[in-house]
């Protein structure tokens, strides 16, 4: 069986402002990705009291209580049951972690940043359903939410996130999610 990583990065890197008018950037500092970057966690510690009743929804409340105010990168998969399937603890840009078809995909950006173009690019070409970034920063605490329809297109999708523009004078979570929004419908998913 073929392991595959994926990194999902915590926003934009100080690099990515081209005066172009926008675009989804790419998250600096995150060193080398491998293995040894990651920490395996134990995903029980955000299944207890889920035995009656979890939802996908209380899974991610738990991530949120307890990364709200983190440092570095977290990341956790949750089935559709609403249980976690991984929790992993990644450097201060970036965590290594796969989802599986279905799943919901939850990480924390300690800049507060909305999607860089890693997160939305692993998000068009892995099975997961949904994709969470939720702001750990105290000035910009938030959650940013995609979730593929039935009719994701995904290459096209993938695609568009490279040629991403909008104005000038919107900043980089104001810009990223008004694409996102205006874009909805075009490549079948919710924002």
């Amino acid at each position: 069986m073929l392991k595959i990583n994926l990194q999902f990065f915590g926003g934009r890197g100080a690099g990515s402002s081209s005066g172009m008018g926008g675009g989804f950037g790419h998250a600096g500092g995150g060193g080398g990705a491998g293995d040894k970057d990651i920490k395996t966690l134990h995903p029980a510690e955000l299944n207890l009291g889920n035995a009656k009743g979890a939802s996908v929804d209380q899974t991610v409340e738990k991530f949120e209580a307890k990364y709200g105010d983190a440092k570095i990168e977290y990341g956790v998969t949750i089935d559709e049951q609403g249980f976690a399937t991984q929790h992993k603890q990644g450097q201060a840009h970036s965590v290594g972690i796969w989802g599986g078809k279905g799943e919901t995909l939850i990480h924390n950006h300690p800049s507060g940043s909305n999607f860089s173009d890693s997160d939305l690019h692993n998000f068009a070409n892995t099975p997961i359903k949904s994709l969470i970034a939720t702001s750990s920063s105290k000035t910009t605490k938030g959650r940013y939410t995609i979730t593929k329809t039935d009719k994701f297109k995904a290459k096209e999708f993938d695609k568009a996130i490279s040629k991403a523009k909008w104005p000038t004078h919107m900043d980089y979570n104001t810009g990223a999610s008004w694409w996102l929004k205006k874009n909805q419908k075009t490549y079948g998913y919710t924002f």
